[in-house]
């Protein structure tokens, strides 16, 4: 959006680093993040994870093929903030 764009620099800067730098900017507040997967759980989620493991917030992952759903709810049944 383009007030992003005035913070951000998207051409040179990653996907990744810019979600980090707007989360960090929101630690104060409760989060509620929404992953869209494609694997199994262990990739992108699970680096989700390990950032803010610590932090106030429910992640959400949408896994969208049924057997790597299976095994990410397998993974994660027992995190009460990960939701598969």
């Amino acid at each position: 959006t383009e007030h992003l764009r005035h913070k951000f620099d998207i051409r040179y800067d990653n996907y990744l680093s810019i979600l980090f730098q707007i989360i960090n900017q929101n630690l104060n507040k409760k989060l509620d993040i929404l992953e869209i997967g494609t694997g199994t759980g262990e990739n992108s989620t699970r680096i989700l994870y390990e950032y803010f493991k610590d932090k106030d917030l429910t992640l959400y992952s949408y896994e969208g093929e049924i057997n790597c759903f299976n095994k990410a709810n397998n993974i994660w049944k027992d995190v009460k903030y990960c939701k598969i």
